[in-house]
């Protein structure tokens, strides 16, 4: 048997030596195959994460873009709101200026206006004056007319003579 025996036995190392070779070689393409799929899982979540990162950058640069907007706008809006403010201020004080000038106005034509009434009453006091003395006047020279045509003879002596002036002188 010995000679069956070593045959038996070589034919069992060679097969075992072929299983084993077989076995190693699974063994090293399954973990080459581990490390491939290792390595394309790695690439795989590489290149995730590169394009998470540049999703995540350029929301942040739309971002970035949307605040300065936005801090853009609100310079504007505090612009337009100062300048809304000094064109309100300045519209009050011209409203100010226009009420106290009118007051004013309205407060001068009201002392114009007595003052033509003063006028006016005084006008009218000093022609009354001046009337009752020309009138007094008048009454004074008819009565002194009278008392020369009724108590004296001057108006006869008066009419005699521009009678004679005008006999005189042929009219």
């Amino acid at each position: 048997m010995a000679p069956c025996g070593v045959l038996v036995m070589m034919v069992v190392m060679l097969v075992l030596v072929v299983v084993t070779a077989a076995a190693v070689v699974i063994i090293v393409m399954v973990v080459m195959m581990l490390v491939l799929v290792l390595v394309a899982a790695a690439a795989v979540v590489v290149i995730v994460v590169v394009m998470m990162m540049l999703v995540l950058v350029v929301v942040t640069a739309a971002a970035v873009v949307v605040i300065m907007v936005m801090v853009m706008m609100m310079f504007v809006l505090v612009v337009v709101a100062a300048a809304a403010v000094v064109v309100i201020i300045v519209m009050m004080v011209v409203m100010l200026v226009l009420v106290v000038v009118t007051a004013a106005a309205v407060v001068a034509i009201f002392v114009m206006v007595v003052m033509m009434l003063v006028l006016v009453v005084v006008t009218a006091a000093a022609v009354v004056a001046i009337f009752v003395m020309v009138m007094m006047f008048v009454l004074m020279l008819v009565r002194f007319f009278y008392f020369l045509c009724v108590r004296s003879g001057f108006f006869l002596l008066l009419f005699c003579h521009c009678c004679r002036l005008l006999i005189r002188n042929n009219i």
